[in-house]
């Protein structure tokens, strides 16, 4: 059995100070989303966040496949929320009067 340097140097590979930096200051962006309350903020704070370890380097490629079909599956969710927003918005005005026009007001009416 070698014995150790008294000397040698411990060498670890750590991340940039750079790359923690950025990971910081995009730290919560889901927390953020999921405090919101709004569900489609949640789905694409989580896509970001996938697509953001999906094209990462440092992503193991055994994770690969995992974040890729959980991926192609919030974004299927987004499309899904996006279309009922879609076809809610198609059956009634933005007045939520359920089609029923607004009547002209003027100040004579008072």
């Amino acid at each position: 059995m070698a014995a150790k340097k008294p000397n040698a140097p411990h060498l670890a590979v750590v991340a940039s100070a750079g790359a923690r930096r950025r990971y910081r200051a995009r730290a919560g962006a889901v927390t953020a989303a999921a405090n919101s309350g709004d569900q489609r903020a949640v789905l694409v704070a989580i896509r970001t966040r996938l697509a953001r370890e999906v094209d990462s380097p440092h992503t193991a490629a055994r994770d690969l496949a995992a974040l890729t079909i959980r991926l192609l599956a919030v974004n299927a969710e987004i499309r899904e929320l996006d279309a009922a927003a879609k076809a809610a918005g198609a059956d009634s005005t933005s007045s939520g009067t359920g089609g029923t026009p607004d009547e002209a007001f003027g100040p004579s009416d008072l």
